[in-house]
């Protein structure tokens, strides 16, 4: 949805508020495409131990007011966890990792290029959306029926800024 001039009884101007303005509507810009794919896998390694892991990648095209193409907004960049997991009726024991891929500069959507207000900077003064993962580790012990403590970590990691 974008905006875009437009007429409202045969008028493409009307006077608004003792101004006169210009008429603009929300509309339907044009076509855009997502596809993607998502797996996930689950080991039963025994001894109470499982590993798990889910994994999404995403691409997009939409088209511009101008007919161009673009990559789309709502195409996020490729993302998952895999999580080793230990339970043994009262314990249960996760180590896991989320993460998240980077989009290059000519990734981007063309409207995100210029938001530099949330996207970081490379050298070359050009925005990127950086990779990143957590590395997590959630302990939780059932000490009565509806009673449990969980303790929990997490460490993230953003990826390094490049040159390119």
């Amino acid at each position: 949805m974008v905006r875009r001039d437009y007429q409202l009884n045969g008028l493409d101007s009307i006077m608004y508020d003792g101004v006169m303005s210009k008429v603009q509507a929300i509309q339907n810009a044009a076509v855009a495409n997502v596809y993607g794919i998502q797996a996930g896998v689950e080991f039963d390694l025994g001894g109470g131990f499982r590993l798990t892991s889910d994994f999404n990648y995403q691409k997009g095209e939409e088209e511009l007011d101008d007919g161009t193409k673009s990559p789309s907004r709502h195409a996020a960049p490729c993302f998952g966890d895999t999580k080793l997991i230990y339970n043994s009726g009262k314990i249960n024991l996760q180590f896991y990792s989320v993460y998240s891929g980077k989009k290059t500069y000519d990734q981007l959507p063309e409207e995100e290029k210029s938001k530099t207000e949330y996207m970081p900077l490379m050298k070359m003064e050009i925005t990127w959306s950086p990779g990143w993962y957590t590395l997590n580790f959630k302990a939780d012990y059932k000490f009565l029926n509806g009673f449990n403590i969980e303790i929990w970590n997490r460490k993230y990691h953003r990826s390094e800024i490049q040159t390119i």
